[in-house]
């Protein structure tokens, strides 16, 4: 029986930068992208898809655009096409794979993961 439904509004339980992060580097292994360089991609990713996710003016071409404006300010090279439809594919992959359900196990509030 189902005794408790949990809404994660602010991604506390749920780790979006891994699966980016991960895809990211799966599909353009680039040395030079690391550390801050990633943290201000997932930043403008993030803030981008939010975006798209709302249904403002934008498209997921707009975050393509945006995070190669990044790599630009950081002098390195840009994503192309194919590497980006490649990204956006492991992204969802990698998504999916943080996806899961906690069920209520009894009066004091512990979880399980369930996948």
């Amino acid at each position: 029986m189902l005794k408790a439904i949990v809404f994660d509004l602010d991604d506390t339980l749920y780790d979006q930068q891994r699966p980016f992060r991960q895809a990211l580097l799966s599909v353009w292994n680039d040395p030079a992208v690391s550390g801050h360089v990633l943290t201000d991609l997932f930043k403008v990713f993030k803030h981008m898809n939010d975006r798209v996710a709302n249904l403002e003016t934008l498209t997921m071409n707009h975050v393509f655009d945006r995070l190669n404006d990044v790599l630009s300010q950081h002098e390195l090279p840009t994503l192309a096409n194919s590497v980006w439809l490649a990204f956006c594919d492991r992204y969802h992959a990698e998504a999916k794979k943080d996806y899961f359900i906690f069920r209520y196990s009894g009066p004091i509030a512990t979880f399980e993961k369930s996948l």
